[in-house]
């Protein structure tokens, strides 16, 4: 299966309709959340890893990935993010939550800086993740270290 169930665009109100497309959307965020998401490195990153990824089907086209890249980079930017972020939580499987959270970090980490408004998002992703305040930095700093290398 590829990374979307269906070709179909989603309409906000059944967004996200499965787990791949709530960690995709939590990616996105993670590259939105300081608001520059054109042609930087965090975009360079997503696109890197999600062309990388064997979660995209071969009957996945490009056309698809953006126009669910640009569904959710409209959901953030005009939706409330703690309750985007509840809603992409409640379909991902305990298990998955903390990786998923690692590569958020390492998203948001990707432009060599740690903004205020970025720090905030991954507070808020770490909350809504379940995932304690020791291991989130420990996880962190890991990913921290990871870029350094």
């Amino acid at each position: 299966m590829g990374l979307f169930l269906d070709q179909s665009k989603p309409s906000p109100a059944d967004f996200p309709r499965n787990e791949r497309e709530a960690i995709f959307c939590i990616l996105i965020g993670a590259v939105a959340c300081d608001g520059d998401s054109q042609n930087d490195e965090e975009s360079s990153a997503l696109t890197s890893t999600l062309l990388n990824s064997r979660t995209i089907g071969h009957d996945q086209t490009k056309d698809l990935v953006i126009a669910h890249h640009k569904r959710c980079l409209h959901l953030w930017r005009t939706g409330d993010h703690s309750s985007i972020l509840q809603s992409c939580v409640a379909r991902i499987n305990t298990e998955l939550r903390e990786p998923v959270f690692m590569h958020l970090c390492g998203l948001v980490l990707a432009d060599d800086d740690l903004a205020e408004i970025e720090m905030r998002f991954i507070e808020m992703a770490q909350q809504a993740l379940g995932i304690g305040e020791d291991r989130a930095r420990t996880l962190l700093d890991g990913m921290i270290v990871l870029k350094e290398l």
